[in-house]
């Protein structure tokens, strides 16, 4: 809120439009997802993580990487970003006004993650793009489970032993337990479990991998 255009930037994801996506306080995940990337503008720039984004081989630096560019670690999946100050507010001033027209004019649903996806694929009138990179792995995609009918075929049964993984991993800055991701994987389903269930994970691959 202390971004000198907040009311106006507001204004343009529809809040006061009868019916749309975020009237009367609706969808404040969502609402929320599009001002992380203002609060990242106000703070300096720099790196944001999701809370279920847990590190791997990502060390610290005073540089950020690619001279500050807008970077995601995921493809377009913004669980983990960095960018300069500069950056993050050229990339917030693009998604809020890109907001009314892919959401049909807040009719239809529209994240900052399917922003993401657009951009990357299409561009926009600003002609440096987010980068995109692999470099988080989701916990779905370590144990090779990718939709509905592998959770049955490659169920995971010793999820904390990774001992296996470690060489595998040494190719990634971080891992993500996300909703859909511990779904799939299942040992770390459900909105109680998947905190304990990645911290558990994460404490045994910092102990076996070390």
């Amino acid at each position: 809120m202390r971004h000198p255009e907040f009311d106006s930037l507001l204004l343009k994801l529809l809040v006061d439009r009868i019916g749309t996506q975020f009237y009367e306080g609706k969808d404040k995940y969502n609402l929320y997802c599009f001002f992380r990337w203002v609060a990242m503008t106000v703070v300096g720039g720099g790196f944001m993580s999701d809370y279920d984004t847990f590190p791997l081989q990502s060390k610290p630096s005073l540089m950020l990487p690619n001279k500050g560019a807008l970077s995601i670690y995921s493809n377009h999946v913004p669980n983990l970003v960095s960018g300069s100050a500069a950056e993050w507010n050229r990339i917030s001033n693009v998604m809020f006004e890109n907001y009314a027209e892919n959401s049909n004019q807040g009719k239809q649903f529209w994240s900052d993650m399917r922003e993401m996806e657009k951009l990357m694929m299409f561009g926009s009138n600003f002609t440096d793009i987010p980068l995109g990179s692999p470099e988080t792995i989701p916990i779905h995609v370590l144990y090779d489970i990718f939709d509905d009918e592998d959770m049955e075929e490659n169920q995971v049964i010793n999820p904390y032993d990774v001992n296996e993984k470690c060489l595998f991993l040494l190719s990634f800055r971080a891992i993500h337990f996300s909703h859909h991701g511990c779904y799939l994987a299942h040992f770390c389903n459900g909105h109680k479990r998947r905190p304990l269930a990645a911290r558990k994970w994460h404490n045994s691959w910092s102990n076996e991998c070390k």
